[in-house]
């Protein structure tokens, strides 16, 4: 017998992981609704094409031991709701990533916090990578999240000149679809 079938079925405790929540608002509940029902239409009316398209997405990899939540669980006969403390800036990892239905182009390690800088030049380096994979001129979609270095006027122009203004960022004004800070829930990996 597993140690999860006897912790459940003879000890009748259930798995419950520590949860971490940024609590939305209702403005931005709405906001979100429009902007997946606005790229659905877009989907529909094939002006968005999801096998064209490049969804990136980074991760942080804590290097003070913290451990991640998805491999911590703790058992009991009911959620406890504990939050732990961890440090306010612990030195992290920082894995930049980029997938579509033709591959996955990455991943590229930084060590520091990602600025405007090192966002355009992991970016360089996806377009000189991408460049290499493949004989024509991109005209992919490119999708990425708001974080605040990735919506510097060098990254726009950068997207811009790259992607034709296929682009879909929080802030950038040639948006086909008004974007939201909370949109990026859609490029995550592991919805996928």
């Amino acid at each position: 017998m597993s140690t999860h079938r006897f912790m459940r079925h003879s000890l009748h405790l259930f798995s419950y992981k520590i949860q971490t929540r940024q609590p939305l608002s209702a403005d931005s509940i709405n906001a979100h609704e429009t902007f997946k029902n606005a790229v659905l239409q877009k989907l529909d009316a094939c002006k968005i094409d999801v096998g064209n398209s490049w969804f990136s997405e980074k991760a942080y990899f804590p290097l003070d031991n913290f451990v991640n939540k998805h491999n911590w669980c703790i058992w009991g006969t009911e959620n406890l709701h504990i939050a732990v403390p961890s440090s306010a800036h612990p030195s992290k990892v920082i894995v930049w990533d980029a997938i579509s239905s033709r591959g996955l182009i990455g991943p590229f390690f930084r060590r520091q916090m990602i600025t405007a800088a090192k966002h355009l030049h992991i970016l360089h380096e996806f377009v000189a990578t991408q460049n290499a994979l493949e004989d024509y001129r991109n005209s992919s979609w490119f999708m990425q999240d708001g974080a605040r270095p990735h919506q510097m006027a060098e990254v726009f122009d950068f997207l811009g000149e790259y992607f034709d203004d296929y682009v879909v960022a929080l802030d950038y004004e040639i948006a086909y679809t008004k974007w939201h800070g909370f949109a990026s829930l859609f490029t995550r990996f592991d919805a996928m």
